[in-house]
């Protein structure tokens, strides 16, 4: 189960990603399970956060690692629209004992990779 709560929100003006508003920061928790919150979790996260906000789907998020669950890790991530490549950094918050989850945040960089 996977559970998520908007922070901020601001718009990707720069990035040329024609959303009307996108996802800036955003808080999130995936139950635990070996230690980290898989790719694929990630990916299916920040894609559907990405989705809610905006009011549609982008062509791709790519993660090449697993975010492990220490308090502090990072992954960096590439979403994909069109032509645009733009940075997504996931953020380990730590680990909610009493619910068994990872809690971390989404920040999708304010302007495209080069």
């Amino acid at each position: 189960m996977i559970h998520l709560s908007r922070i901020s929100t601001s718009h990707l003006v720069a990035s040329g990603f024609s959303l009307a508003a996108a996802l800036s920061l955003v808080a999130c928790s995936v139950e635990l399970g070996p230690k980290e919150v898989s790719a694929t979790d990630l990916e299916k996260v920040g894609v559907e956060k990405l989705t809610e906000i905006a009011g549609r789907k982008p062509d791709g998020l790519k993660c090449p690692d697993a975010l492990p669950a220490e308090a502090g890790s990072e992954v960096r991530c590439v979403l994909t629209d069109g032509k645009q490549r733009i940075g997504v950094t996931f953020t380990s918050k730590g680990v909610n004992e009493n619910e068994e989850k990872v809690n971390f945040t989404i920040q999708v960089d304010d302007k495209p990779m080069n």
